[in-house]
C-alpha cells in the first residue's frame, strides 16, 4: 500500500466540532476536542492569473492521514493560524487495492 506519512510533514491542531445542549438563552452551544495531526497544505489555485505576489491566502488544499476522521465545519490551528474545512474531506483510493490512501480538502482562514 502507498505510505503517504513521511509527506505529512506540518503539524496542526484540529478541533472537532459537535453540537452541544441547548444553553439558558435557548441558543446551541458545541462541545469541541482537540487533537494534534498532521498534515499538508498547498494554496488552492486561483482562478484568474495575477501579477500581484502581495495577495494574502484564504484557502489552502489540505491532505491528511487516511485514517483521519473530519466533517464540514471542522477547524484547524495551522502555525497560529485558524482555519474552517470547507465541506467534508473527500478519500482518495487505491485504483486496486480500493483502500483509502489520504483524505484530501479544502480549509478557509478565519477571522
Amino acid at each position: 500500500m502507498l505510505d503517504i506519512a513521511p509527506l505529512l510533514n506540518t503539524r496542526a491542531t484540529l478541533v472537532t466540532v459537535t453540537a452541544g445542549e441547548l444553553d439558558a438563552n435557548l441558543d446551541p452551544t458545541e462541545t469541541t476536542t482537540e487533537t494534534d495531526i498532521w498534515c499538508t497544505t498547498f494554496p488552492v489555485a486561483p482562478d484568474e492569473i495575477t501579477d500581484r505576489a502581495d495577495l494574502a491566502v484564504d484557502r489552502l488544499t489540505i491532505y491528511l492521514a487516511p485514517d483521519s476522521t473530519v466533517a464540514a465545519g471542522d477547524r484547524l490551528t495551522l502555525r497560529d493560524e485558524r482555519w474552517e474545512f470547507v465541506g467534508t474531506p473527500e478519500a482518495w483510493r487505491h485504483p486496486r487495492t480500493d483502500s483509502v490512501v489520504y483524505r484530501r480538502g479544502t480549509i478557509a482562514r478565519v477571522a
